[in-house]
């Protein structure tokens, strides 16, 4: 039979049960004990009721304490009280005594009976109490297990789905690909036309180079005629002389009758002629060697620019090669193709411009050559026409000295030996000329008008030029055919183009040039000081950034090709940091796929993954600097964030969230659920405006920068900060362990750089060609 509670002890536990569910304070609970001890409530009962209600559920210590302290305090008070109540009576009456102690014997044995009763119910009590809280116990452990399960539950829901998303993306790109693959044929069929028929342009170059080298023969020909002409003509001047002589002696009788006042008078006018004609040809002579040398560096330039022409020639059937090869396999995509088909347009239509213009140039030569041969042809006859003048022996003299001599030490310089025949023909008769015109003589002789004598010069000096040229050009031998470079260099692909280097290559995205305020302001009292100042970045020049996160997939490539040691321990997370030996990239501490971005990658690792990209593909490779991964991340926006209110966090990145708080409580996190507690599949949540995912959370990302406690002094051209204390290095981005205030494009953090972690991964940067 249970114990009858007083309304008192009832109000007590309903006061207690109140506490234990969290519906009163312990303020509350106070109270009402206090005021149930004042109004007369028994101490004994009430310490009674807390006992049971704590085999049930046990009181905090500090609640404890104080409900026993004021229960004690009550019981002294009442203790006191009936001690000063109580006086001492003298027992007078011997007669009632007998009774007195019959009825306390009776009352000793009832009370026996009832402690006994008290007892037996007392464990019964408690055994229900024990088994009511194993059942409780097991109940929680069921609710638990449940909860577990259920959100396994939820995140494969999650995964699956994440994996029909991209499968179904796959589709649709594999789709692409196989639209842009037709296209690409088509486009190379056309490609294929025309570079036959250029390829017949290119048969039709070499065989005018054949008729040309035929000219050269020819020319040399001519050359070898000149030259016996030459000496024809150098054998029958020595004959005028031998007659010269011989007048000589016939005109020294003569001479010897004249008087001394008129031979000095001669001899004067034949010095001031012989000074004259000196004075001519020496100035001639000048102004043909500097139009010598202008005509050497034409043809040296003709001659890098044929060159040049046979190399781009080359370059075009390379490329041609190249990008068929690359249909074939199906790697190139659409706007690369298109780039290269317009380059390759462009590098042919220089050519045939080139070779027009060299045509031109080569047929105007032949014009001059033909038209000067034939004037130097007039010239010889004139020069034949003319009769032999009596010599004096100061003409003799003057001619010996002067013009004889310096023509025959510029035809024997190594300038003017290959010269063409009509050339040498012209000069000597120039020179003749120039000579005859100013030597006085002893008749009459048909003399030259002073501007005839200097068109005659003026021509007899581009017969030589031009000859030359025409030898030079036609002796030029022809370049040497040269191996197709290896890589041909592209255009620059448009900004938003995707491109893949190789099947395990990570995927980039070509970002454009642009500038960026970087950093925070000094207004910005919410931003850390390592954010400041606020400086301007231009970043001139294009480049691509890996569109995702590198996942575990693209890593195993790596560390398959190369054998890297990714042994030594991880910091993984599981309600505390700690470092684990076994823990490494394929085994980060919780559950991930292929597609998952891959962590516990240090900094090292990171380079090392970028320079075996840059050798497996022949591209440039390497990690951002932190302007570049900022510009990235803004996005061309001057916003820090893409999402307006923070409960739009998780449709754009996986961050720390109610999933994350449901894990780990007393978590500081975003107000919404992304479904993910750790890391996400790449690709899960939504793009920036540069069409990069998981710019923000998800991972961390190493940059280049050398980390420095400030921007002062930081690059403004999207340059790394490499000099100084590179032990750590800039790290960017946020994870999913990242609280809000830490999820910005321009919060900074760092660590070593061969630090290792699960929150943090790569993302690489490819350069484009420039």
């Amino acid at each position: 039979m249970a114990t009858a509670i007083s309304l008192p002890a009832s109000t007590f536990r309903k006061v207690l049960k109140g506490f234990e569910i969290g519906g009163l304070p312990y303020t509350d609970v106070q109270f009402h004990l206090k005021r149930l001890l004042a109004a007369g409530t028994s101490p004994e009962e009430l310490q009674e009721v807390l006992r049971r209600c704590e085999l049930i559920t046990p009181l905090p210590d500090y609640a404890h304490t104080e409900v026993m302290r004021l229960i004690d305090e009550a019981r002294d008070r009442a203790a006191q009280a009936v001690e000063a109540a109580q006086e001492p009576e003298s027992s007078t009456e011997e007669e009632t005594t007998s009774d007195v102690a019959a009825e306390l014997r009776m009352t000793r044995k009832a009370l026996a009976a009832e402690q006994g009763k008290t007892q037996e119910i007392s464990r019964a009590l408690a055994e229900r109490i024990g088994s009511e809280q194993a059942a409780r116990a097991r109940s929680e452990d069921v609710r638990r297990e449940s909860e577990h399960y259920q959100g396994e539950l939820r995140n494969a829901r999650n995964l699956l789905s994440s994996r029909d998303a991209v499968i179904a993306q796959m589709r649709v790109s594999l789709d692409e690909c196989n639209a842009q693959i037709s296209a690409l044929r088509k486009d190379h069929a056309a490609a294929s036309t025309t570079l036959e028929s250029r390829g017949k342009n290119v048969v039709l170059l070499q065989t005018d180079l054949e008729a040309s080298r035929t000219r050269a023969a020819t020319l040399g020909a001519e050359l070898a005629a000149a030259r016996a002409a030459l000496e024809t003509e150098q054998r029958r001047r020595q004959e005028i002389e031998r007659a010269s002589v011989e007048k000589l002696a016939l005109n020294e009788a003569a001479l010897s009758r004249r008087s001394h006042a008129e031979r000095d008078s001669q001899l004067a006018s034949l010095r001031l002629g012989h000074e004259k004609a000196a004075a001519v040809l020496e100035t001639r002579a000048k102004t043909l060697e500097g139009e010598l040398q202008a005509a050497r560096r034409r043809i040296e330039a003709l001659t890098a620019d044929l060159k040049s022409s046979q190399d781009a020639a080359s370059a075009i059937h390379a490329q041609n090669d190249r990008l068929a090869g690359q249909l074939r396999t199906g790697q190139t995509d659409q706007g690369s193709a298109r780039a290269e088909r317009d380059s390759l347009r462009a590098q042919v239509a220089a050519l045939q411009s080139r070779l027009k213009d060299n045509e031109a140039l080569v047929d105007k030569l032949q014009q001059s050559v033909r038209s000067n041969s034939q004037r130097a042809a007039e010239l010889q006859a004139a020069a034949k026409r003319r009769e032999p003048e009596p010599i004096v022996p100061e003409r003799i003299t003057a001619e010996r000295t002067a013009p004889d001599r310096i023509a025959a030490d510029r035809i024997a310089s190594p300038e003017f030996v290959d010269i063409a025949p009509t050339s040498v023909a012209a000069l000597r008769a120039a020179s003749t000329v120039e000579i005859t015109d100013f030597l006085p003589s002893p008749k009459p002789v048909k003399r030259w008008k002073p501007g005839a004598l200097v068109r005659v010069i003026g021509v007899g000096a581009a017969i030589v030029v031009l000859a030359l040229v025409t030898w030079l050009f036609a002796r030029q031998p022809a370049a040497p055919e040269k191996a197709p470079p290896a890589v041909v260099a592209a255009a620059i692909p448009q900004a938003g183009t995707v491109l893949r280097d190789c099947p395990t290559c990570p995927a980039v995205t070509v970002l454009p040039a642009g500038r960026f305020e970087q950093g925070s302001r000094y207004t910005d009292t919410a931003a850390s000081p390592f954010e400041k100042p606020a400086h301007v970045v231009a970043i001139a020049y294009p480049f691509a950034v890996s569109t995702n996160a590198v996942t575990v997939d693209e890593f195993r490539a790596f560390v398959a090709a190369t054998g890297r040691d990714m042994q030594g321990g991880c910091d993984v997370y599981d309600g505390n940091w700690r470092r684990r030996p076994d823990s490494n990239w394929e085994n980060p501490g919780y559950a991930q796929t292929g597609a998952h971005p891959v962590t516990c990658a240090s900094w090292n690792d990171a380079k090392a993954y970028a320079a075996w990209l840059s050798k497996t593909t022949g591209h440039r490779y390497r990690l951002p600097s932190a302007s570049e991964w900022e510009y990235a991340a803004r996005a061309g926006a001057a916003a820090v964030l893409p999402w307006a209110e923070a409960s739009g966090a998780c449709t754009s990145a996986n961050v720390a969230d109610q999933s994350a708080a449901r894990r780990y409580p007393g978590w500081t996190v975003f107000g919404c659920d992304d479904g993910f507690a750790f890391t996400s599949p790449v690709g899960s949540f939504k793009a920036n405006a540069f069409g990069l995912n998981d710019m923000l959370g998800n991972v961390f990302q190493w940059t280049e920068d050398c980390w420095r406690a400030d921007y002062a002094g930081a690059p403004i051209n999207g340059s790394a900060r490499t000099g100084g204390d590179c032990s750590d290095h800039e790290l960017r981005g946020g994870s999913w362990f990242s609280t809000p205030a830490y999820v910005r494009a321009n919060y900074r953090n760092h660590f070593a750089a061969d630090y290792r972690t699960s929150s943090v991964g790569i993302r690489v940067v490819r350069e484009v060609a420039l």
